[in-house]
């Protein structure tokens, strides 16, 4: 008697949690989590309960995060110096470069609260 496998679920949670820790060594977890986040709305789209609000997913994640994570890096924010040099090189002559200036003159100091 010939038998046919059964056929894998690529939504199943078992099969999802392997796919998310594949991916731990190659990308940051940030873009793993970008990758959870497609699976679950592809899912909710398709009507179907996405695998990754399972424990098992879940529990994969969080392992990668706590040994593979890193916070995030906080930039400092642009004081006005850097912003003035940057408003002179704009060519006020395009409608591109006014619309540049008048985004970067918004956060100017001095121009926050004149509207």
């Amino acid at each position: 008697m010939c038998r046919t496998p059964a056929r894998i679920d690529a939504g199943a949670p078992p099969v999802v949690a392997r796919y998310v820790a594949s991916l731990a060594d190659e990308l940051k977890i940030a873009s793993i989590r970008r990758r959870v986040v497609a699976i679950s709305q592809k899912h909710q789209e398709l009507g179907l309960e996405p695998p990754t609000a399972h424990k098992l997913v879940r529990g994969v994640l969080a392992g990668i995060a706590r040994t593979h994570g890193s916070a995030q890096k906080q930039k400092s924010a642009l004081n006005a110096e850097p912003l003035e040099g940057a408003l002179r090189t704009i060519d006020l002559e395009t409608l591109r470069g006014q619309r540049d200036r008048a985004i970067l003159r918004n956060d100017l100091p001095e121009t926050r609260n004149q509207h």
